[in-house]
């Protein structure tokens, strides 16, 4: 949001100026009251254990860390210049790929319902990035598994949308983790080059570095989570409302 008001005004104003973060946020809070809300993050394994380490072992494991540090911000560089392309480029298309937690029903505060055996629901959050438009693909085990064949199903489906509602669309920037066992394999990877072949585009695929994968998409799913939250929720119907 600070970005956004620096660049506006340089817009409107035609002139340079750059308004802090610190300064920003000072305002909002005292003019109108307003404050921003840190959301929890998972904590990056290979991070937590070097903050938890000697000065002796963290030592030995330095390099190590650094070279993630520099992969997460290499990654990250990457993805934010790819958003600013698609923003002012309508042949760009950006999408994030995540799934959420799993998901399980019924969910209530029953307690003969805690014994009960769950039904698994799977939500792979589809969120394009340049526009702001996310789709959820949601089932459960009874219907599909959470593997390589379900993401590349669906990652297939979103790309040819794309294409049919934007057919000035020729390049199409994908993002996702590091999970081979779902993004990072050969099937993924044969149907992005089997897309690319058919439609004529071209279709570049990153990765994010381990432990540092958060995304626009994790928004929808905190609000997915906040709205279920103190809810009873009996089947998936209850979940796809």
């Amino acid at each position: 949001m600070n970005r956004m008001l620096n660049d506006k005004w340089n817009q409107v104003e035609m002139k340079e100026i750059n308004i802090s973060c610190q300064y920003y946020a000072k305002v909002l809070q005292e003019n109108f009251n307003l404050g921003f809300h840190k959301p929890k993050q998972d904590k990056c394994t290979l991070c937590y254990q070097y903050k938890e380490l000697t000065l002796e072992q963290k030592e030995l494991l330095k390099d190590r860390r650094i070279e993630h540090l520099k992969n997460k911000k290499i990654a990250r560089k990457l993805v934010y210049k790819s958003v600013i392309e698609a923003n002012s480029d309508s042949s760009i298309a950006v999408i994030h790929l995540e799934f959420q937690k799993v998901l399980t029903t019924p969910k209530c505060e029953v307690s003969n319902l805690y014994y009960t055996s769950k039904l698994v629901v799977l939500n792979l959050t589809c969120y394009v990035l340049a526009t702001n438009l996310g789709t959820c693909f949601v089932w459960n085990k009874t219907v599909a598994k959470k593997g390589s064949n379900e993401v590349a199903s669906i990652l297939m489906r979103q790309i040819e949308h794309i294409l049919s509602s934007r057919p000035q669309v020729n390049d199409i920037r994908t993002v996702s983790d590091n999970c081979t066992g779902q993004n990072k394999n050969q099937n993924v990877f044969t149907m992005l080059i089997m897309k690319a072949v058919l439609h004529d585009v071209k279709i570049t695929h990153r990765f994010l570095e381990v432990g540092h994968t958060q995304s626009a998409g994790d928004s929808m799913h905190s609000t997915i989570e906040s709205y279920t939250r103190h809810r009873d929720i009996f089947t998936q119907d209850g979940l796809n409302q």
